[in-house]
């Protein structure tokens, strides 16, 4: 168990060539709860690994390899930020207007909660 190669860091910020294998951390951890917004899992990669603001986050790495990440608010700056040119590129122009307005405005854990409840 104390193995050195098996030792997780916890580093700050999410470097870009990460940016795939959060998107897909995360759409594992909740795409029941937000397919019906993306479309399909390709597509909600495709908008979330662009949307993150990698100086807001915590990740935690093992051999190189991302292993889970957390994204913290600071000073009225979300982790989260959906451009809506990127938005309407991959979604088409009525999801891709309507994801952009629900995430930035309620936040993806907002909606979330909105989707549990119904």
């Amino acid at each position: 168990m104390d193995n050195l190669d098996s030792h997780i860091e916890i580093k700050l910020g999410i470097p870009e060539e990460l940016h795939h294998q959060a998107a897909i951390i995360c759409c594992e951890g909740f795409l029941s709860q937000i397919e019906w917004l993306f479309g399909s899992k390709q597509k909600a990669i495709a908008v979330l690994e662009h949307s993150f603001n990698t100086e807001l986050g915590l990740t935690a790495q093992m051999q190189g390899q991302l292993v889970g990440f957390v994204g913290l608010k600071y000073k009225n700056r979300p982790f989260l930020q959906f451009e809506r040119s990127h938005c309407i590129r991959e979604l088409g122009l009525l999801r891709g207007l309507l994801a952009c307005l629900l995430l930035n405005n309620n936040g993806l854990a907002q909606v979330l909660l909105l989707c549990e409840k119904n």
